[in-house]
């Protein structure tokens, strides 16, 4: 038996763990705020016991609330800190397809399309108009829950496969199509070297 290695082990490691899609107030209360109520889900990411997956339009949106002085006033060094250690730990992904739900907030629709697009089984938020598609989204596999929740969930962070299948039908975007990529974990000494190519 052949076993993989290096990139390829890591691979194959990442498409047999449960995904999730966490919001952008939920990743705050993870990298900015150290919320004792969400320690349990940051071990997992740190673990890597569940994949988190982003898509270029959620990267998008933490980065501009992060640089916003009139919200939370974090300074660019830190603000570049907080994206890469998140970037390092969640799988890229391209929304391909539009969830069958709609969110009464437009801002908030694509993470609904993140999560179908990369079938997975959680969406974790505060956000009172996704979680109201709650019941509609958990007949289709996809749970939307808190990360409260979440963490007190048997089986939450066991490795699974997970499609988000059944239920309505989800629609392919016209928008767009971005190829998933998948990050590998850097080294210390890797982040190190990319921050001095930054600076020179």
């Amino acid at each position: 038996m052949i076993r993989p290695s290096g990139i390829d082990a890591y691979t194959c490691r990442v498409q047999t763990l449960p995904r999730i899609v966490i919001d952008t107030n939920v990743l705050l209360g993870l990298w900015i705020f150290s919320e004792p109520s969400l320690a349990l889900l940051r071990s997992a990411l740190d673990e890597g016991t569940v994949t988190a997956v982003r898509c270029t339009a959620t990267d998008a949106e933490f980065a501009e609330v992060l640089a916003r002085p009139d919200l939370l006033n974090v300074d660019p060094v830190r603000q570049q800190r907080v994206l890469e250690s998140w970037r390092d730990r969640a799988l890229l992904t391209g929304l391909t397809l539009s969830a069958p739900w709609l969110c009464r907030d437009p801002l908030d629709q694509k993470f609904l399309d993140l999560a179908v697009s990369a079938g997975a089984g959680w969406l974790l938020t505060r956000d009172r108009d996704l979680l109201k598609l709650a019941k509609k989204a958990r007949r289709s596999g996809l749970q939307i829950v808190a990360p409260e929740r979440w963490s007190m969930e048997p089986g939450a962070a066991e490795p699974e496969n997970r499609v988000v299948s059944a239920g309505p039908t989800p629609q392919p975007r016209r928008d767009h199509h971005v190829e998933g990529t998948l990050q590998r974990p850097r080294s210390e000494e890797e982040a190190r070297q990319d921050h001095g190519r930054e600076k020179g």
